[in-house]
């Protein structure tokens, strides 16, 4: 994946959490009952803007990957 195409991923799922995270946080309406999980969606959105990061960071040239020996 090149480096645009992460970073198109990685705003995305950043927006992604924050709507998510956003409509979670508000108050529920009485007698309705919410269908999406909108909290573990906005979590796995954070998690994926985490993981493109480092990607990039690999694109960029710094290893972040440890090896032991």
């Amino acid at each position: 994946m090149t480096f645009p195409v992460t970073l198109a991923a990685f705003v995305f799922s950043l927006a992604f959490a924050a709507l998510c995270l956003w409509r979670g946080l508000g108050e529920p309406k009485l007698g309705r009952v919410r269908m999406i999980p909108w909290t573990p969606l906005g979590l796995l959105g954070v998690v994926t803007a985490l993981m493109l990061l480092t990607h990039m960071v690999n694109l960029v040239g710094i290893e972040t990957g440890g090896r032991f020996r």
